[in-house]
C-alpha cells in the first residue's frame, strides 16, 4: 500500500505513534521496504492511566 500511495517512500520520513506493538509492527514493515533507519521516527503511546 505504502509503495503505490507514495512512490518515494525510502525519501520521506515516517512518524509513528501508538501502542508498542504496533510501533514495532510498523517499523518492521518499513525495516522490510528498506526504508532507512534515519527516516524513521517512533512515539509509545502506551495508552491512558
Amino acid at each position: 500500500m505504502i509503495r503505490e500511495a507514495v512512490p518515494d517512500f525510502r525519501d520521506r520520513v515516517f512518524y509513528i505513534s501508538g501502542p508498542p506493538a504496533m510501533v514495532d509492527a510498523s517499523v518492521a514493515a518499513l525495516h522490510k521496504l528498506a526504508v532507512p533507519r534515519a527516516n524513521i521516527r517512533t512515539d509509545f503511546f502506551p495508552g491512558f492511566a
